[in-house]
């Protein structure tokens, strides 16, 4: 396989210059109207000296905000925070460039995926800030991570995924019992 070779934005460098450190965008896609919501973004930065952003190969990951800010801890596989990540202080304000981009370019490509209604993104912003696809993850992709980071794993439609899943659950029961 040959693949184009890509360089990441400094932004991201700055977390780790071994690795492509790629934003894990977790997608839900409503079952009920169609839309699609980013429930959270999270920044994923390889360990000191990997060449991948992987958390359970000693990466880390950083909680994002709506806004495009980073969260001031990164959280290990165990969910343990630290305020450095590879030496860099987090307590300083960090704001993804091209944060607005990064989501639009998200909603397009999870318009692409029609019968998944959970996804995990892995999107990189190359050198000149244009959010590229690394990898899609339909399954089993870690929803844990974003409770380390930025809250609840369904985020906003939390609870719409439980009174569908509960609605669903009730109609099986009653079709069962016919």
């Amino acid at each position: 396989m040959i693949q184009e070779f890509l360089m990441q934005h400094p932004f991201t460098a700055q977390f780790n210059p071994t690795s492509v450190n790629s934003f894990r965008m977790i997608v839900y896609r409503s079952p009920l109207d169609g839309r699609i919501e980013v429930l959270h973004t999270l920044l994923k930065a390889g360990g000191q000296g990997a060449y991948v952003d992987n958390i359970h190969a000693g990466g880390g990951l950083i909680g994002v905000g709506t806004d495009g800010r980073l969260n001031t801890y990164v959280c290990d596989q165990l969910g343990r925070r630290s305020a450095q990540v590879n030496g860099l202080d987090l307590g300083q304000p960090f704001t993804v460039p091209c944060f607005d981009e990064l989501l639009r370019f998200t909603r397009r490509i999870a318009a692409l995926i029609p019968h998944c209604h959970l996804t995990a993104l892995d999107i990189m912003l190359d050198a000149a800030g244009r959010p590229r696809l690394i990898e899609c993850n339909i399954k089993g992709f870690g929803y844990w991570a974003p409770q380390f980071c930025s809250g609840p794993a369904f985020g906003t439609a939390t609870d719409e995924i439980i009174d569908y899943c509960r609605e669903r659950l009730r109609k099986l029961k009653y079709t069962i019992e016919i």
